[in-house]
């Protein structure tokens, strides 16, 4: 099934779809430790999750305040894992 997600949530998945690539790169150069694997995996459970859960779906727009949230922090994320290239 095809979602039609609204044009406000794109800026979050285009966010985490960088952020996956991002991940992908830092695995295939042996460059995630453990502690850095941890921060990964702690927003995806936290927030990518919950975002996934609750607004991934069509018809429902992200709250603007939590997609502002949402988007700091996986811009945070990205900040970090690019200082380890």
């Amino acid at each position: 099934m095809m979602f039609n997600i609204n044009e406000e949530n794109k800026d979050i998945d285009n966010a985490i779809s960088y952020l996956e690539s991002i991940v992908v790169q830092l695995r295939k150069s042996n460059k995630l430790d453990d502690t850095t694997k941890n921060l990964i995996q702690d927003l995806f459970d936290d927030d990518i999750s919950y975002y996934m859960t609750n607004y991934y779906l069509p018809g429902i727009e992200t709250n603007s305040k939590y997609e502002e949230q949402i988007i700091n922090n996986i811009i945070d994320l990205i900040g970090i894992l690019k200082k380890i290239f």
